[in-house]
């Protein structure tokens, strides 16, 4: 099992609320606890994150019933935790979800992240294409209230930080 070190930090609230999981068998799902989840397609479920993926929240928990023949986890939704990082991030970054292990491996630490490289999406493509892309995604974001997991500390490649969401 992973270390796993969830604490509030300066008066954060912790919000965990229970996910039904694509993919994860009630056989392996217990290794799964500390990897980043997406929201999915499947109504009411969420998806184990793929390296570059935007991150919804947290595997807390793995329960012991099913719901829709799929594996129910307590997901952190917001609230603060301790995460590896795959690259340098610093304070204030916007991170999104490393290359962690895959489905039923237990992780070797606590979720793995990177930085969301929104700036370099923004000045990477030569026709504008990608800068419309990213510049509508920002958009659409800010005007739907969306919330991002940001580094509160900051670290270089296999350091561990402290991330938080609202």
């Amino acid at each position: 099992m992973p270390n796993v070190v969830i604490a509030p930090q300066g008066g954060a609230s912790q919000h965990r609320r229970p996910w039904e999981v694509v993919g994860l068998t009630a056989a392996t799902a217990d290794a799964d606890v500390g990897k980043p989840v997406k929201l999915s397609a499947t109504a009411n479920a969420v998806d184990l994150c793929a390296d570059g993926d935007a991150i919804y929240g947290w595997i807390d928990s793995i329960e012991t019933s099913t719901s829709n023949g799929r594996v129910v986890a307590a997901i952190l939704e917001k609230g603060t935790c301790r995460v590896t990082t795959s690259g340098a991030v610093a304070i204030g970054d916007v991170v999104e979800a490393g290359a962690n292990a895959a489905a039923g491996t237990a992780p070797t630490s606590w979720g793995v992240v990177s930085t969301k490289a929104v700036i370099a999406d923004l000045i990477d493509a030569a026709t504008g294409a990608q800068i419309a892309t990213a510049v509508n995604a920002l958009i659409a974001d800010a005007a739907a209230g969306t919330q991002v997991w940001r580094a509160i500390t900051g670290g270089t490649t296999g350091v561990d930080i402290v991330i938080a969401k609202d």
